[in-house]
């Protein structure tokens, strides 16, 4: 979604440039010849139109970027609610899930590297699979790997 805002501003910057570029181009035009006033008037009523179509497009730019930024909200208020929930199943809070990623991370650095015996190992692996939170998603695949890299180590 953000990327589509920033697609939104981009476009928006391009109106404003070419809406400058357009006023530069009529003002460069105008000191290089001289014009009849129906010709002037011509020119005026024509940047007249497209700074309207810009201020047009820009509004409904604006409008769009709005409408996204409230789905935007909406979404990530639905997702922090179910990360918490998701919690709640686990019987874990933010916090425990952060201090059992910490613990994770490190059985999973010290199996992975095959440091230690492998009595350590398995400490380690039973440390990480006491905890309900290992069921997460962010864990479990990572987990069921531990558990094969033990089983298959040799001291």
């Amino acid at each position: 979604m953000k990327e589509i805002l920033k697609m939104k501003h981009n476009k928006f910057l391009v109106l404003v440039l070419l809406f400058a570029f357009s006023i530069n181009l009529i003002l460069f035009a105008q000191t290089d010849q001289e014009y009849s006033e129906e010709e002037w008037q011509k020119q005026m009523d024509e940047g007249m139109m497209r700074k309207n179509e810009m201020i047009f497009q820009l509004n409904s730019l604006n409008q769009e970027a709005d409408s996204l930024n409230k789905v935007i909200a909406e979404k990530e208020s639905e997702f922090a609610i179910e990360l918490e929930l998701l919690y709640w199943y686990v019987d874990a809070t933010k916090s425990d899930v952060a201090d059992y990623r910490k613990l994770f991370e490190s059985a999973e650095k010290i199996i992975n590297s095959k440091s230690g015996t492998k009595e350590e190992q398995l400490q380690k692996l039973e440390e990480v699979g006491a905890s309900k939170i290992k069921c997460l998603p962010e864990f479990w695949k990572r987990y069921q790997t531990l558990i094969k890299h033990t089983a298959t180590w040799d001291n």
